[in-house]
C-alpha cells in the first residue's frame, strides 16, 4: 500500500510537533517493510525532512531523485523538489509543495491518506484516511484562543474527527472527550501514545544525586546547584505564572538563610498572546533564580532532566504530557497538576497537586528538596513506567491501523446483496453526448453489479455507440438540454424500484471509483434521512483540482454550501422522501434550482445525511452564467444558521459570479485568494 503523508503544516521551528513527526516517520520507515510512503512538505520544512534518517547519506549517498514507477510525472519546468530515499530504496518519496491544494496533483500516487499534524487537508476522501488529532483544548479553555483560531478549531477539528476513516489520538482522555463531544463511533477512534525523542530514552537515564556532574558537557552559563525544570512554550494553559508565584514566595521566605532557595530552569518559546515569561521574571525580581532557554539540543535537555530536582508541570490542560514521558525515561522525578492524562501517563510515579493550588505545589517542591528517599522512589517508579512509551511500539500500532482503515473503508463485498441499496444513476448526455461513454465507464469502475444506469438525451440527439462490454441501457429523451427536472429523476426511480437515485452530467463530471460504495456505506449507517449529500472535487477545464464542493459545518450550528451543488453530490431516497411532506412539496414545484433548495431544506430540517466522501470530479468551466446566478439566488456561499436562515453580507453572494474571472490568475494565487476571500467574508 502507498501511504500519502501530509507534512505541509510542519516547520523547521515547530516545537514538540517537529520531533514527534520525525520520530514517528523514522520508525515507520525502519519497521514497515510492506508499505511505501509519499511525503508532502512545504519548502520551510525541508530541513526537518532532510534530517530524517532515511534521507541521510548512506550506501546510496548522493544519488539523484529516483525514477521509475514513482517518479514525478510533471514536466521539469512544472515540478517542485522530489527526493527519493537513499537508505530506504523506493519506500520513501518526498515531494515539495507550496500549499496543501497541490497534493491534488499527486492524488494518483497514494492509496491511503495520512494526516499526522492535526490536519486532513485537502479533502481527498475517495480513499481510506487516518488522522491524528492531539486534543480539543478549545472545548475546555476557549478563552485561551483568539476568535479566529477558535472559529477555525470549531470547524476543522470536528470535521477531522467525522471524516477520517480512523481517528488517532494520544491518550484515553482525549479519545473519550472526542467521542463524547462529536458523537463518534468508538470503534473508529484509536489511542497511540507518543514517546520520548531519541536521546531522551531510558537507555540514556543515569539517575544521580542533586547537583552531580552530568556525563554531557554543558557549554552555556553555569546551572544552579538546585533547580526545578519546566520545559513548555508559553501558552496560557501552561500556567507559568503559578510556578513564578511559588518561586517568589520561596525566595522571600529564604531571606538570609544559609541555604539559598532553589531556582527554576524554563525552556521553550514565548508565543503571541501567551505568557510574557521574561518580562514577568524581571518584574518580580527573579532573574537570579531563573534561567530561560529556547531551542536546546537533545543532549542539553538530557543534562537538564538529569540534574533537576524534579520536572514541574503546573499546567491547566494536557492532552498527553510529553515532558512527563521524557522525565519518566530519564529518571527525573515529576510534580504535576492532577489531570486525567497525566495520571494515565505517570501512574504512581509522580506527585500530583490540585489545579492552581500554589500551597500544594510549594509543599510538593519542598518535599522533594528534603526527602531524598521520596525522590529515589519516584525515579524508580518512572523508569518502570517508561517502557510503555516507545516509538517502535507506536509505529507498529500505526501499521496495524493503516491496514485496518483500508479494510474498514472498503470491506470485502458480502455474499448476500439483498441488504445493499439499489442505486440508480441518470447519465445526462444532453450537453455533451460524446462524453456519455466515459461517464458510464466511471460508474462501472465502481464494480457495483446492482447499479442501474439510464441515459438522458434530447429528442434530436442520437444514442451513442457503446462498447459491447457495457450492459444494455435504456435511453430517455427530453425536450431541453441541461440538468434533469425532478419529474424525470422521480420517474426513473419509480420504474426501477430504486433505493437511491442520482444524476451524472456527461462532459462535466465523473464518479470516483469508490462513490457507490461510499453511498451504500452511508445509507447503511443512516437509514432514515431522505437526502444523502457528498463532496466533489472541482477543477476548471485543463486546470488541476483546487477546491472541493461540499456543505461546510462552521460550528455553533452555522453552515454554508461551498462551491456548487453538483447533481453528482446529491442522492435521494424515494421512499423516505415520500414520507417527508415538506420535501415532497418542494420537489412538486420542481423549480430549476430544486437541488439547492432541497439541500437547504433538508439541512435545516435535520433530514440530510452528510456523506463525508468524495463522490465525483466536476469541471466547473462549462457552468453557465445562468446556473451561476441560480446558485447565487439559492444561497450558495452564504452562511446559514441552524434553522436555515441566511446571514452575512452581500459580498459572499458574488463568489459564483466572480469565480470565472479568477481563472486568469496562476494556481498558487488562486489558492491564496481563496483564503483571503474566506477572511474577508468571515467564513
Amino acid at each position: 500500500m502507498r501511504i500519502g503523508v501530509n507534512a505541509v503544516p510542519l516547520r523547521t521551528h515547530g516545537g514538540g510537533a517537529r520531533y514527534v513527526f520525525a520520530e514517528l516517520i523514522d520508525r515507520l520507515l525502519a519497521i514497515d517493510t510492506q508499505n511505501r510512503y509519499v511525503l508532502f512538505a512545504h519548502p520551510l520544512a525541508m530541513d526537518v525532512i532532510r534530517g530524517l534518517r532515511a534521507l541521510r547519506p548512506g550506501p546510496a549517498a548522493g544519488a539523484s531523485a529516483e525514477a521509475g514507477p514513482h517518479a514525478d510525472s510533471r514536466s521539469p519546468a512544472d515540478s517542485r523538489t522530489t527526493i527519493g530515499s537513499q537508505n530506504g530504496a523506493s519506500r520513501l518519496r518526498v515531494i515539495e509543495v507550496a500549499c496543501e491544494e497541490e497534493i491534488f496533483d499527486h492524488a494518483d500516487a497514494f492509496d491511503l491518506y495520512f494526516g499526522p499534524l492535526n490536519n486532513l487537508q485537502p479533502r481527498i476522501y475517495d480513499r481510506p484516511s487516518v488522522a491524528i488529532l492531539h486534543d480539543i483544548q478549545e472545548h475546555f479553555f476557549p478563552q485561551y484562543f483568539s476568535p479566529g483560531d477558535l472559529a477555525a478549531r470549531r470547524e476543522i477539528y470536528p470535521e477531522i474527527c467525522r471524516s477520517a476513516t480512523t481517528l488517532v489520538t494520544i491518550s484515553e482522555f482525549c479519545r473519550q472527550t472526542m467521542i463524547e463531544r462529536f458523537g463518534l463511533d468508538p470503534s473508529r477512534v484509536e489511542v497511540v501514545y507518543n514517546a520520548p525523542q531519541s536521546g531522551l530514552s531510558a537507555a540514556h537515564a543515569e539517575p544521580s544525586a542533586i547537583g552531580a556532574a552530568p556525563a554531557e558537557a554543558w557549554a552555556r552559563d553555569p546551572l544552579p546547584q538546585r533547580f526545578f525544570f519546566y520545559p513548555a512554550n508559553c501558552y496560557p494553559h501552561k500556567n507559568h505564572a503559578l510556578l513564578l508565584d511559588v518561586l517568589e514566595a520561596m525566595v522571600r521566605s529564604a531571606g538570609s538563610a544559609s541555604v539559598p532557595p532553589p531556582a527554576v530552569v524554563f525552556t521553550g518559546f514565548e508565543v503571541e498572546g501567551g505568557f510574557p515569561l521574561r518580562e514577568e521574571i524581571r518584574r518580580r525580581g527573579l532573574d537570579a533564580h531563573t534561567r530561560v532557554y529556547e531551542d536546546l539540543a537533545v543532549d542539553e535537555l538530557r543534562t537538564l532532566y538529569r540534574r533537576a530536582v524534579a520536572l514541574v508541570m503546573p499546567t491547566r490542560f494536557e492532552g498527553f504530557g510529553m515532558p512527563a514521558v521524557e522525565a519518566l525515561a530519564m529518571g527525573c522525578p515529576i510534580i504535576c497538576s492532577d489531570l486525567p492524562p497525566l495520571r494515565e501517563i505517570c501512574g504512581t510515579a509522580a506527585l500530583y497537586v490540585p489545579l492552581d493550588d500554589a500551597t500544594a505545589l510549594a509543599g510538593a517542591m519542598q518535599r522533594l528538596l528534603g526527602e531524598p528517599a521520596l525522590r529515589g522512589d519516584l525515579t524508580a517508579g518512572g523508569l518502570a513506567q517508561a517502557p510503555r512509551f516507545s516509538w517502535d511500539v507506536s509505529a507498529r500500532r500505526f501499521i496495524e491501523i493503516f491496514d485496518a482503515a483500508a479494510a474498514r473503508f472498503r470491506p470485502a463485498p458480502a455474499a448476500d446483496r439483498t441488504a445493499a441499496p439499489r442505486i440508480g444513476i441518470l447519465v445526462n448526455g444532453t450537453l455533451t453526448p460524446d462524453a456519455i461513454e466515459p461517464a458510464i465507464r466511471s460508474i462501472l469502475d465502481n464494480h457495483d453489479p446492482g447499479v442501474v444506469i439510464q441515459i438522458l438525451l434530447t429528442k434530436n440527439q442520437q444514442p451513442p455507440r457503446l462498447p459491447a462490454s457495457f450492459p444494455a441501457l435504456r435511453v430517455v429523451t427530453v425536450a431541453e438540454r441541461g440538468p434533469a427536472a425532478w419529474s424525470l429523476v422521480e420517474r426513473f426511480a419509480a420504474d426501477e424500484r430504486l433505493d437511491l437515485v442520482g444524476e451524472l452530467i456527461a462532459g462535466r463530471s465523473r464518479l470516483t471509483p469508490t462513490a457507490l460504495h461510499s453511498l451504500a456505506d452511508a445509507a447503511g449507517r443512516d437509514g432514515e434521512s431522505p437526502i444523502l449529500f457528498g463532496e466533489a472535487w472541482q477543477h476548471e477545464g485543463a486546470e488541476p483540482v483546487r477546491s472541493v464542493a461540499r456543505l461546510r459545518e462552521l460550528g455553533d450550528g452555522r453552515w454554508l454550501l461551498h462551491g456548487f451543488v453538483h447533481p453528482e453530490m446529491l442522492f435521494i431516497r424515494p421512499r423516505q422522501l415520500a414520507a417527508w411532506s415538506e420535501g415532497a412539496a418542494l420537489l412538486g414545484r420542481s423549480a430549476a434550482d430544486w437541488r439547492i433548495e432541497l439541500v437547504r431544506l433538508a439541512r435545516s430540517s435535520s433530514r440530510l445525511c452528510l456523506v463525508r466522501r468524495t463522490l465525483a470530479v466536476c469541471d466547473i468551466s462549462g457552468i453557465s452564467m445562468a446556473e451561476r446566478a441560480a446558485a447565487v439566488a439559492g444561497g450558495v456561499e452564504v452562511v446559514h444558521l441552524s434553522d436555515g436562515r441566511p446571514v452575512g453580507g452581500w459580498l459572499r453572494r458574488l463568489k459564483p459570479l466572480l469565480k470565472p474571472a479568477s481563472r486568469m490568475l496562476p494556481g498558487a494565487w488562486r489558492v491564496q485568494g481563496e483564503r483571503w476571500w474566506r477572511r474577508l467574508t468571515r467564513a
